[in-house]
């Protein structure tokens, strides 16, 4: 049963129970969507029917659109855009729904990703995978995984200080580093670690060949342990390509501290 114009009555008209159906009963049911989808002279369409109910607003133009919303709470289809806007009690913003996102499917796990120019959907990966960007820096990726390591080499002779070691070709969260001090006949050499927190440890070994010392906290103690020879270091920064050190020079230390580094990430 659609849509019948009301009646128009008539001065001293009888009212009979054929009028009053038509006119009254059938036109509040359909209203109420019992009898037909109420579709509305502007376009809106309440869908009540059982199972696949639905509400269609009327197609605007963007400046149409713009200039009916202009209070909070007020909604629109923008059929020049495809989407949904609103008013926000300050501007006209547009709905951002998951329906939107070019998603061929959705499955558990997956992830999804703003694009250049809409959502997307990134499949969940395999087993033991991790999530990483991509060399275009624009999108999430899976890769396998597996340590990357490099190593360099380098020396330090200065006063206390910082030194940048660059040349990882990749950001390190850990180091192995090896190091030896020679000076005078003395040779001190000393094996280091360090964490992602750069929390360090290492062991050295002093004049005497035959005694080996622990150093916490330090990445480099090439410090005789009766003479003030050599070089301490810490690892002041993890970077982007390498490692910064924060050398202490010890009093009478003259040569280089020679060192070499496994980075690791």
């Amino acid at each position: 049963m659609g849509w019948t114009n009301p009646r128009t009555w008539a001065v001293g008209e009888i009212v009979t129970a054929a009028i009053q159906n038509t006119h009254v009963r059938d036109l509040f049911r359909y209203l109420k969507g019992l009898d037909g989808v109420p579709t509305i002279e502007s376009g809106l369409i309440i869908d009540n029917t059982d199972g696949d109910e639905y509400l269609k607003l009327p197609l605007l133009s963007t400046a149409e659109a713009a200039s009916v919303l202009g209070a909070e709470g007020k909604f629109a289809f923008d059929e020049q855009t495809h989407t949904l806007k609103y008013h926000n009690g300050t501007a006209v913003k547009q709905v951002n729904l998951l329906s939107d996102c070019a998603i061929a499917s959705e499955a558990e796990g997956d992830i999804l990703y703003r694009g250049a120019s809409a959502w997307s959907r990134l499949e969940k990966g395999a087993a033991y995978k991790f999530l990483r960007m991509n060399a275009g820096a624009t999108a999430p990726e899976w890769a396998t995984g597996s340590l990357v390591s490099k190593r360099v080499s380098g020396s330090y002779n200065g006063a206390t200080g910082n030194q940048a070691v660059t040349g990882a070709g990749f950001a390190p969260n850990s180091a192995i580093i090896l190091s030896h001090y020679i000076e005078g006949g003395v040779t001190i050499v000393c094996q280091g670690f360090v964490d992602s927190s750069r929390s360090a440890y290492c062991t050295y070994q002093a004049k005497e060949p035959t005694i080996y010392i622990r150093a916490a906290g330090t990445a480099i103690y090439t410090r005789d342990s009766a003479a003030s020879v050599g070089y301490i270091a810490t690892v002041a920064s993890w970077d982007v390509d390498g490692l910064t050190f924060s050398f202490t020079k010890m009093a009478s230390a003259i040569q280089p501290v020679v060192y070499s580094i496994l980075f690791l990430r």
